[in-house]
């Protein structure tokens, strides 16, 4: 058996037998998986030669959490192990690799490992942030060690193959996955805290700037996403069930859409800066660069991520700017600049709390202390409770932004932007379950809210789709969304809210009465109506993302309870066979048996319903469709933009309309083609973005039945989707009408629907369109242009 032998000669085990008896550790069992005493003395053994942090301690908290009484806890916390155990074999296997004298297929096998790594993290990164294992929580330590990390290796490879091998360096793909990873490397103390030393080190950046390529960004006008917002895309990918991202085992499609625009670079050299500059400004003396970090975050808002995950990583940080803010001896512009950066940090842990692990007491005293007392109480937290709870409180911002609708100048309106945002991320954190899908179903009830939980989500999606268009995409080259859409939203019968009835302050205006003129200076510049407008679209951005997130979340426990009730989609609507009417559509949406007068039957309100509902989730998915669709079509000669949330919002709104569609199944379909038809018909520049939909939605299946896609598409919603139109003689029809009425002949997605056509043939023969090549008429169209 092969073996390694630690510094005193011991044999130990190999890494992948550990793996194997740690899978069926069971100290339950007594000696029926093994002895229990010696496996964990050999994970002692192993873990303390390799791992510098491994002392007493450690190995006392290893044995605690893998003799856990709960057995759920017990089995999450032993996959966590067996996924540190799983990192570590590929760290040692790239070592022995590079041991080596490099060739082309170990310089592939390398790379294959290194990107491996991103996969190997994933899972406990996507997991709720309350959950046990949520980021490495237990065992995240274990990677910090000079010999034991997955950074190290990147570097080496890249000083080692760049040059010999890069016609099979993938090094883009590299780049990226160490991107994530850094981005990883945030959100667990232990790990962050390597990191922030790590790159510290003026030698190691040097290594890491030359060895990726790396260039200093000059331009401040570059736009890239930050680090929150690239966190919160990679823990949303999650929830696409549906998605093209079923088959992405090896992650190349998710990293695709992360990196749409190709700004990893970019955003690799910003993210280096960013986190030097706060090491520097927590480990020298604080009150000489308070000012200097003032004056840089108000220049680069996105710096504020880092202040924000230095705070959270460590309490000693917040602990420091709080002792200059209390300190007697304090001078009157360092209080000032200190409580500025408190309460921007506070707040802002508070605006992404669904992206942290619950703060601990001491780090939840300063976010309730440093914070507006409302914006906990929309998050349902205190100073002793940092477990974040629905209520009432948190549905109000939810109704007055339906209320306000279209009416606001949202530019200006970062204040209330912002308690919408926390009233998001309190429904977002609170829907992991059935349960809490039906709590937050009584919670409307109680309210009496007319608007189901479905209602209302696609009511927001939409809203917030026609404000982003209007204060982001108002140029005529962008596509404009349908105005008759906001009619099926019924905003016409909401009559005026009184704009003074709206009072909402944020931290920094609450506290200014209490500090000196420094303060005063940096809350002027604060509310900067430049800086307050690039804030609130920001925020907008934000909350069409947590909304889309919530309705995935809210449709994958719809789809499963109608499939056991078919309270959303009635097969005997127009039948009197069934008179079981256990779960009529009209009794799910009130909660109580109702009986309206204008309506003879039962049956005609469900239909009525039935139909209002549908529209309302096509008007939702297709104004997500234009907005997708303009975020992809920024350009800039002069720097880059960020577009990359174009792919994101495509990817849910493929996985809406399936979901959709599997509800509501042929009257669904139905009414799809029609509002897509009318929406083509009003805008041509929506063509091809709809044949990109549809032709994503109906797929073809391959002849190579050993193909990983084609074998996901026979067993998927894909499939389900397809079998939908296959019933429908109506809706093969359309699909057919549709691609003859718009197809140009040369795009791939109409190439696909063409092919789909083939294998799903409807009853309507194919038209004989004549193809050739239109000649303009060059003098007569001048002539006509002349004329208008």
């Amino acid at each position: 058996m092969d073996s390694e032998l630690n510094p005193h000669g011991q044999e130990m085990m190999r890494l992948d037998e550990i793996i194997l008896k740690l899978s069926i550790h069971d100290p339950g069992s007594g000696t029926v998986n093994g002895d229990s005493d010696a496996l964990l003395e050999d994970l002692r053994r192993y873990l303390s030669v390799y791992v510098d942090s491994y002392d007493t301690a450690v190995d006392e908290r290893v044995r605690l959490l893998l003799s856990e009484q709960d057995l759920n806890i017990r089995d999450e916390n032993k996959l966590e192990l067996i996924t540190i155990f799983s990192i570590i074999k590929t760290i040692k296997h790239i070592d022995s690799l590079l041991l080596e004298l490099l060739n082309v297929e170990s310089v592939r096998k390398i790379n294959a490992l290194l990107c491996s790594f991103f996969g190997l993290f994933r899972y406990h990164f996507q997991l709720p942030v309350h959950h046990n294992n949520y980021a490495f929580r237990n065992f995240g330590s274990l990677l910090t060690s000079p010999n034991i990390n997955v950074l190290t290796p990147f570097i080496t490879f890249m000083s080692r193959s760049s040059l010999s091998f890069s016609e099979v360096n993938k090094s883009e793909t590299l780049e990226k996955t160490y991107c994530l990873l850094l981005v990883f490397h945030c959100f667990n103390k232990d790990l962050f805290k390597f990191l922030s030393k790590t790159l510290a080190s003026k030698s190691n950046v040097a290594d890491l700037m030359h060895h990726f390529s790396l260039t200093p960004i000059t331009s401040k006008a570059t736009e890239i996403p930050t680090l929150f917002t690239l966190y919160q895309r990679v823990r949303m990918s999650a929830l696409l069930e549906e998605s093209t991202l079923v088959v992405d085992t090896k992650s190349n499609n998710l990293m695709n859409i992360l990196f749409y625009s190709l700004f990893h670079k970019q955003f690799l050299v910003h993210m280096i800066t960013s986190i030097q500059v706060m090491h520097d400004f927590f480990h020298f003396p604080l009150p000489g660069n308070l000012f200097e970090l003032s004056n840089k975050l108000l220049l680069d808002a996105s710096l504020l991520d880092y202040l924000t995950i230095f705070v959270a990583n460590d309490p000693g940080n917040i602990e420091a700017l709080d002792n200059i803010v209390k300190a007697n001896n304090s001078l009157e512009n360092d209080r000032d600049v200190a409580v500025f950066l408190l309460l921007k940090s506070c707040q802002h842990h508070l605006l992404n709390y669904n992206l942290f692990a619950s703060p601990d007491i001491s780090l939840l005293s300063y976010l309730v202390e440093y914070n507006n007392a409302n914006y906990a109480s929309l998050l349902g937290i205190t100073e002793g409770q940092n477990v974040c709870e629905l209520n009432i409180t948190a549905l109000i911002p939810i109704f007055e932004i339906i209320n306000q609708n279209v009416k606001l100048d949202y530019l200006k309106e970062r204040e209330f932007l912002i308690v919408f945002k926390l009233a998001l991320i309190n429904i977002d954190l609170n829907l992991d379950s059935i349960e809490d899908f039906m709590n937050l179903n009584s919670l409307l009830i109680d309210i009496g809210s007319s608007l189901s939980i479905h209602a209302l989500i696609d009511t927001i999606q939409t809203l917030l789709c026609i404000i982003i268009n209007d204060v982001k995409f108002r140029h005529p080259t962008f596509s404009q969304i349908p105005k008759n859409f906001q009619n099926i939203l019924g905003f016409q019968f909401i009559p005026p809210v009184y704009r003074s009835d709206m009072s909402f302050e944020n931290n920094i205006d609450l506290q200014s009465e209490f500090f000196g003129p420094m303060f005063t200076s940096l809350q002027e510049l604060e509310n900067y109506p430049g800086l307050v407008a690039t804030a609130s679209e920001i925020l907008l951005e934000d909350c069409l993302t947590i909304i889309l997130s919530i309705k995935s979340k809210v449709f994958r426990f719809l789809k499963n309870l109608n499939n056991e009730t078919n309270v959303l989609r009635l097969p005997d609507l127009f039948s009197d066979d069934n008179k079981n009417e256990e779960y009529p559509l009209h009794v799910f949406k009130q909660g109580i048996s109702t009986k309206i007068g204008s309506f003879k039957s039962s049956k005609s309100l469900n239909y009525k319903l039935l139909n209002s509902s549908i529209s309302l989730g096509i008007v939702a998915n297709l104004s997500l469709l234009v907005v997708g669709d303009n975020y992809k079509s920024l350009r800039s000669s002069d720097f880059m933009i960020d577009n990359s949330l174009s792919r994101l919002l495509n990817e849910f709104t493929v996985d809406c309309t399936l979901t959709f569609l599997i509800i509501y199944q042929e009257f669904g379909l139905l009414s799809l083609f029609k509002k897509i038809r009318n929406l083509n018909n009003e805008n041509l520049k929506m063509v091809a973005p709809s044949a990109s939909l549809l032709s994503k939605v109906f797929q073809a299946k391959s002849t190579d039945s050993k193909s990983e896609i084609n074998s996901v598409i026979q067993t998927s919603s894909f499939e389900i989707a397809s079998e939908i139109l296959n019933k429908s003689v109506i809706s093969s029809n359309l699909l057919r009408q549709y691609v003859e009425l718009f197809d140009d002949g040369q795009s791939k997605p109409f190439k696909s629907l063409n092919k789909f056509l083939k294998s799903h043939p409807s009853t309507l023969k194919p038209s004989k369109i004549s193809k050739g090549t239109v000649i303009l008429d060059l003098a007569e169209y001048k002539t006509a242009l002349a004329f208008h």
